[in-house]
């Protein structure tokens, strides 16, 4: 009779056959940073290969640790650490390698699934008094994350409800938020719980957002720069 290690390993690795043989991207996480991007993943032996987006050259490093929620519903997490940051392909492809996952890291707690919004500079939350926008560094159906001041957590106690706000999607489109609430301070991020109100088209726009973002199946290889 297997092993329970044995019996996590194989799971993990039946994941991941899964992932490359139907070329369902993943919602990558760079740890202890507020950087995500999709990748479509790949077995290479022992390790795992994942293309390297244009731009993460000095953050994607050896040792570093990424990693992402299993998109076909139990919500176990993989994580995996870096051993080689920069893997030319012929072709010109970057990629980076990790080492082959042993087992799940856990289950996800959070309640819905977040998307990364790095490439989205027209998306902000502004509170009402301040004039002030956050950006959006990630979102979800029921909170987000914002790029702070790293003298700014003050300003937001946790537990204590925000003034009126506004989500913003460009110019144009606003969603109003009956309710926001911080609840973790990260490095220079902030984590919030959000409600959309009930009233208005938020719910909608918020749905189009979502849908959007969860339509953006692949990345962009980098070139053989990996610049």
């Amino acid at each position: 009779m297997a092993s329970s290690a044995e019996h996590a390993e194989r799971e993990v690795l039946t994941l991941l056959e899964r992932l490359e043989r139907n070329r369902h991207p993943v919602d990558m996480e760079v740890e202890r940073s507020h950087v995500r991007f999709g990748a479509v993943l790949s077995r290479r032996h022992d390790q795992v290969a994942v293309p390297r987006p244009r731009g993460l050259s000095s953050l994607l490093r050896k040792g570093t640790w990424v990693r992402f929620e299993e998109p076909y519903g139990n919500r176990r997490v993989v994580r995996m650490e870096i051993v080689e940051p920069e893997a030319v392909q012929p072709n010109g492809t970057v990629l980076f390698l990790c080492r082959r996952p042993e087992g799940f890291a856990g289950v996800s707690r959070r309640s819905s699934r977040r998307y990364g919004t790095q490439q989205l500079r027209n998306l902000s939350l502004e509170f009402s008094g301040t004039g002030r926008r956050y950006r959006v560094l990630d979102i979800s159906t029921n909170g987000c994350r914002l790029l702070i001041h790293d003298r700014e957590p003050e300003t937001f106690p946790l537990g204590e409800q925000l003034p009126a706000k506004l989500l913003h999607v460009g110019e144009n489109r606003e969603t109003v938020l009956d309710a926001v609430v911080p609840r973790v301070h990260g490095e220079r991020s902030l984590g919030c719980e959000m409600r959309v109100a009930t009233t208005g088209r938020g719910k909608e726009h918020l749905d189009e957002l979502l849908q959007n973002l969860h339509s953006e199946q692949t990345i962009e290889p980098s070139p053989d720069n990996g610049a």
